[in-house]
């Protein structure tokens, strides 16, 4: 029952916080710019590495990398272009990034995980700029989200550190989609193993932390390679950059 009650205050702090907010309001112009591309992805009109706003504005739009619009397009893909998921991709979106940050907490804190989990959530919430992004559709939802799961993957390789090469694999490629969201401004956790090394170290080696960085290394550059070799990728970055 306390478990309930928690779970449904967290909930009434969502609603009033996003919820309400998102329901009346018309549509932020950046909102407009993503959705309409992302329209354009599910309907054919634009493809991954081409995408496209008008014909007249940003026929070929390279403001952005490519993965954030795309996953704004998945909900297109699924139930066909209406305005109604211009309204529930950000509310839906808050409660995935919750359930990570629930996941990340379960992770770090078992013995006090109720209270810990109410605190994360209410300070996420609480925050007027997750109600705002959420509330807009910003590109800072999808690289939450890919930022999030790459702390999550990091804190199950140093419960499991035998499998350092899929989690080291994991980690790099959701820092890689990260990266195609909002470019290097979304992987700054590529820092967090030398953070926990340093906070945990006496359970953290130092060999492991030089393994994972190692293999992180090599995944960057096989990655890096791909998208500088594909021509498509080559021309989004470098008009981008």
């Amino acid at each position: 029952m306390k478990s309930f009650n928690l779970y449904l205050l967290i909930f009434l702090i969502y609603f009033l916080t996003t919820i309400v907010r998102v329901i009346p309001d018309g549509f932020h112009p950046d909102s407009l710019v993503y959705m309409s591309i992302a329209s354009t992805l599910a309907n054919g009109s634009s493809s991954f590495w081409h995408l496209h706003f008008t014909d007249t504005l940003f026929n070929n739009f390279y403001e952005h990398p490519p993965l954030g619009l795309f996953t704004m397009a998945i909900p297109f893909y699924i139930f066909g272009d209406t305005l109604v998921i211009d309204k529930l991709y950000g509310i839906v979106s808050g409660i995935i990034l919750a359930m990570l940050i629930s996941s990340i907490v379960g992770l770090i804190n078992k013995e006090y995980k109720r209270n810990t989990l109410f605190l994360s959530l209410f300070y996420f919430l609480a925050f007027p700029i997750v109600s705002n992004t959420l509330e807009n559709n910003l590109l800072e939802i999808p690289a939450t989200f890919f930022i999030l799961l790459s702390v999550y993957i990091f804190l199950r390789y140093t419960i499991s550190p035998q499998k350092s090469f899929i989690y080291s694999f994991a980690f790099s490629l959701s820092l890689l989609a990260a990266f195609l969201v909002k470019g290097p401004v979304a992987i700054f956790t590529f820092a967090l193993p030398f953070f926990y090394f340093l906070l945990f170290h006496k359970t953290y080696s130092f060999e492991k932390l030089f393994k994972f960085y190692l293999l992180r290394l090599l995944f960057t550059i096989i990655f890096g390679l791909i998208l500088y070799l594909y021509p498509a990728s080559n021309t989004q970055f470098i008009r981008w950059f």
